[in-house]
């Protein structure tokens, strides 16, 4: 783990989950587009070890993990961060429609 990115993301996250908002719990560092393919402030953020739990089971939705990590790099203005995010709720849309036809 990249010890500047993890600063830098939790000081940014001020021990606050970046999805919900709400503080306290225990707090991980989530890579979005996964630690392989990218480890930057713009595509990681702090979650709630549950919330973390729930976006690596894609519970309730990858859809929904994907528009949510969308809105948060809105918030702090990272533009390509949050059209890649879109482009996936995008693509995890269309393949949970594909699952779903008989």
């Amino acid at each position: 783990m990249n010890k500047r990115v993890y600063e830098a993301v939790a000081e940014r996250a001020g021990n606050c989950c970046e999805c919900c908002g709400m503080s306290g719990g225990v707090l991980e560092l989530d890579h979005y587009e996964g630690r392989a393919v990218s480890e930057t402030v713009e595509t990681c953020w702090m979650l709630w070890r549950e919330h973390h739990a729930q976006k690596t089971r894609h519970e309730p939705s990858a859809v929904m993990w994907a528009l949510r990590f969308a809105q948060h790099c809105l918030r702090h203005g990272y533009v390509e961060a949050a059209q890649r995010a879109l482009s996936s709720a995008e693509f995890w849309a269309v393949k949970s429609t594909m699952r779903a036809q008989p």
